[in-house]
C-alpha cells in the first residue's frame, strides 16, 4: 500500500444501478463523505458558473421546428487532473493478485466541486481554439457556447439542411480534442438518415426509418441526468 502524505485524500466508493438501466453498474465515488468531519470538496472551489441557464436551454430548444439532442460521451473522464493533484484522488481497489493497492484517478469526476466548471471550460476552450477551422464556425461555435448543459445539448434550426451541417461540424469540432459528441437524437427523418447509426441513440440506431414512426424522447429528464 503507498504510504499517505499530508498532501493526498482517499476517496471512498460504491455501487449502485440505474433504474432505468438494469443492465448497468455505475460506480460513485463520495466526495462528501467526511474524515474528522471535513471532506475533499469543502476544500474545493467551485470554479465560475460556466455552466448555461437550464431554462434557457430549454425555450431556445423549442425555438425552431427542426430538435437536435446530443452528450459529450464522458465528459468529465475527457480532462486531465495536474498531476501535482492526482494524490487528492485516491482510492483502494483489487490488483490483478486480488489484494487492495492504492491507485490514483488522473481524470476528473462526476461529484467533485471543481469538475463542472473545468469541463465546461475545456469545452469552450476547444470551440474557442478551432472556431476558424470550419465552414460554419460561428454555428457551431454558438452551438458548444450556448447550448450545453454540462454534457448534454439541446438545440433547435429552421431546417434539415442546417441541422446535419451543425451536427457534422459540431462533432468534428469535438473530435479536434478527442471528444465525441454522440447520441444524437431528432425529429427529422432525413436528418437521422444523415447521421451514421453508431453517434445516435440506441433507439434510433434500431428504428426503421421508412416504415416505425419516430419514438418520443423524454428531453428534460434526460438532461438532468434521470
Amino acid at each position: 500500500m503507498e504510504k499517505t502524505t499530508d498532501h493526498s485524500w482517499y476517496i471512498p466508493h460504491f455501487w449502485e444501478y440505474h433504474p432505468r438501466k438494469p443492465d448497468r453498474i455505475r460506480v460513485v465515488f463520495d466526495f462528501a463523505a467526511n474524515v474528522g468531519g471535513v471532506s475533499l470538496n469543502d476544500f474545493l472551489l467551485q470554479g465560475p458558473e460556466h455552466m448555461n441557464d437550464l431554462q434557457g436551454v430549454l425555450l431556445r430548444f423549442r425555438l425552431r421546428p427542426i430538435a437536435i439532442m446530443g452528450d459529450i460521451e464522458r465528459m468529465f473522464h475527457q480532462f486531465k487532473v495536474s498531476e501535482n493533484h492526482q494524490d487528492y484522488l485516491r482510492f483502494i481497489w483489487y490488483n490483478k493478485e486480488g489484494q487492495l493497492q492504492s491507485y490514483k484517478m488522473t481524470v476528473h469526476l462526476f461529484g467533485v466541486r471543481s469538475s463542472p466548471a473545468c469541463a465546461t471550460y475545456g469545452l469552450r476552450f476547444l470551440a474557442d481554439k478551432f472556431r476558424d477551422t470550419f465552414p460554419h464556425n460561428t454555428q457551431s461555435h454558438h452551438f458548444i457556447h450556448h447550448n450545453f448543459y454540462v454534457d448534454d445539448c439541446l438545440a433547435s434550426v429552421r431546417n434539415e439542411s442546417e441541422a446535419i451541417n451543425l451536427i457534422k461540424e459540431s462533432q468534428a469540432l469535438c473530435q479536434t480534442g478527442k471528444l465525441r459528441l454522440h447520441k444524437i437524437a431528432l425529429n427529422s427523418r432525413a436528418v437521422i438518415a444523415a447521421i451514421p447509426k453508431s453517434e445516435c441513440t440506441s433507439t434510433l440506431a434500431s428504428l426503421e426509418l421508412t416504415s416505425e414512426p419516430l419514438l418520443q424522447e423524454k428531453v428534460f429528464w434526460r438532461i438532468v441526468g434521470y
